[in-house]
């Protein structure tokens, strides 16, 4: 029998990856990633997307994850969004949330969200130009 943290994995990392693209991240946080849930625990998902991704997009996205997780699970999905932008400021805020991630977070499918979470500007390229704010200027250096 599988596991709460495998049904979702099963359900979602395939899901995020062909809707969001590759640069899309989805993490399991809290008591499933953890391997701690309850029969009726939450299912806690991060999902951070690129900037450019439409709020129609976004939206459609959490919908289906919300369906996927419910109908392969039985549980309730809640789904934590936020862009790339949103992580850094979050990480330079030193909000616990975005700590406990790095603890604790499981990434499902994209970009490791740990390693976003390391990464100067919070996801940026190493070599991308950005001002004090931390927003991006001028173009890639290659």
């Amino acid at each position: 029998m599988l596991t709460a943290r495998a049904r979702v994995q099963a359900a979602v990392g395939q899901l995020v990856a062909s809707r969001s693209g590759e640069r899309a991240t989805v993490a399991l946080f809290r008591s499933v990633a953890r391997g701690q849930p309850t029969a009726d625990s939450d299912v806690d998902l991060a999902l951070v997307l690129p900037e450019e991704v439409s709020t129609e997009q976004r939206d459609a996205v959490v919908d289906e994850l919300v369906d996927h997780v419910r109908s392969r699970t039985g549980n309730t999905a809640q789904v934590l969004v936020v862009d790339r932008a949103g992580l850094a400021r979050m990480v330079a805020a030193g909000d616990p949330l975005a700590r406990s991630w790095s603890s604790d977070a499981l990434t499902l499918a994209g970009p490791a969200l740990k390693h976003l979470l390391s990464e100067p500007a919070a996801g940026r390229p190493r070599t991308q130009p950005v001002d004090e704010g931390g927003r991006p200027v001028g173009e890639p250096v290659r």
